[in-house]
């Protein structure tokens, strides 16, 4: 149940525009991170942000990509954070508030989008907001209110917002213990001084959606998919491991039949 908090202070929305990019980049994803970075480039000419750790500074020092700047990060291990599973790393969640507090205060508002999100389309669907997310959509759920209850309304690797009020709220509800998974479930209860918008649905499309079998049949306009198979090959949970690994091959396929150029990139990143 997504639960609208009432509090008097209203913060200012604007016109929905992308004036920065951000994400938080460790090694493990430091390749997707390079496809992500090169699928924003065929479609925008914003300011990249990635706050990272030395590995990938390095990487990146090697493999440039027009308008990315890489800062240097600590990643301290959040002790109020409860771990779900073995892939999401809590110390990289709690730096994504701050890279976005960093590129709102530059650029005056930032989407921050998880290291292994790919751009396909400009990102559509937001007007007038201040905060605007994405839904989770998952389908592989018996019980869809069981799944946004648990894991949230909302996919936190997709966010935008203008407001460094939000990015304080959203730090605060994850770091003491207020979200039951991770950063994201938190957001079904967003206070109503936010004003509130959604991407396309078609946008940020992961394997909890299901339905691989008719993936050509849908115009998705980004994907949200690991595609490093090292990475991969580390994820314990079985069921998780087989979606994931299914999910690639036709994001992949997919891919290859829509956007040659992103495939070129994709097969020389992982080469």
């Amino acid at each position: 149940m997504i639960v609208i908090k009432e509090e008097q202070s209203v913060v200012a929305s604007s016109i929905f525009t992308i004036n920065s990019f951000c994400s938080v980049v460790t090694k493990e994803v430091c390749k997707e991170a390079h496809v992500l970075a090169l699928s924003i480039n065929l479609l925008y000419s914003r300011p990249i942000v990635f706050y990272c750790d030395q590995q990938t500074f390095e990487y990146f020092i090697i493999h440039k990509v027009t308008n990315l700047k890489c800062y240097v990060v600590d990643f301290i291990d959040p002790k109020k954070v409860k771990k779900h599973n073995n892939y999401h790393r809590t110390d990289a969640i709690s730096r994504k508030m701050d890279v976005m507090a960093f590129c709102i205060n530059k650029y005056g508002n930032s989407i921050f989008l998880d290291a292994d999100i790919i751009l396909l389309s400009p990102i559509s669907g937001p007007s007038c907001c201040n905060v605007a997310f994405s839904y989770n959509c998952s389908l592989l759920s018996d019980d869809y209110s069981i799944s946004v209850k648990n894991y949230g309304a909302f996919n936190a690797g997709m966010v935008w917002s203008s407001s460094i009020a939000f990015v304080d709220w959203w730090r605060d509800q994850y770091l003491n213990k207020k979200s039951k998974f991770y950063e994201q479930e938190c957001l079904n209860r967003i206070p109503s001084k936010f004003t509130i918008d959604f991407f396309d649905v078609n946008h940020n499309y992961g394997f909890w959606r299901g339905g691989f079998d008719n993936i050509q049949m849908k115009s998705i306009l980004s994907f949200h998919c690991h595609l490093d198979t090292v990475f991969i090959r580390g994820i314990k949970n079985e069921w998780i491991l087989s979606n994931v690994r299914e999910f690639r091959a036709y994001v992949l396929r997919y891919i290859k039949d829509s956007n040659k150029g992103l495939e070129l990139a994709i097969s020389n990143i992982f080469i």
